[in-house]
């Protein structure tokens, strides 16, 4: 059985937080991402290091949602960041 994935903040990203969002530029290429609400609380927990499973219980906790919903929404949330560059695997299976 494989462990969890882990995931960490792929470099070249620099986030800036703004009232109510956080700011994301790609230093090389300029790209700008904008994250607002729960998408800003989750970049922020994963860029002070918390794991796929951490930030599930807490995002479930914060949004009164079931926490297997709640991480199948995680999944596809960083399944897109990583799509677009933003976050890279680091780790697990």
């Amino acid at each position: 059985m494989s462990g969890p994935r882990i995931y960490r903040c792929a470099s070249g990203i620099i986030g800036v937080k703004d009232t109510g969002q956080t700011l994301l530029v790609h230093d090389e290429t300029g790209q700008v991402w904008t994250l607002e609400e729960t998408e800003a609380v989750v970049w922020d927990w994963l860029a002070v290091g918390h794991g796929f499973a951490k930030i599930g219980s807490m995002l479930a906790l914060l949004l009164g949602q079931p926490e297997r919903e709640t991480r199948s929404e995680l999944a596809r949330t960083l399944a897109r960041w990583c799509e677009a560059g933003l976050v890279e695997e680091a780790g697990g299976g």
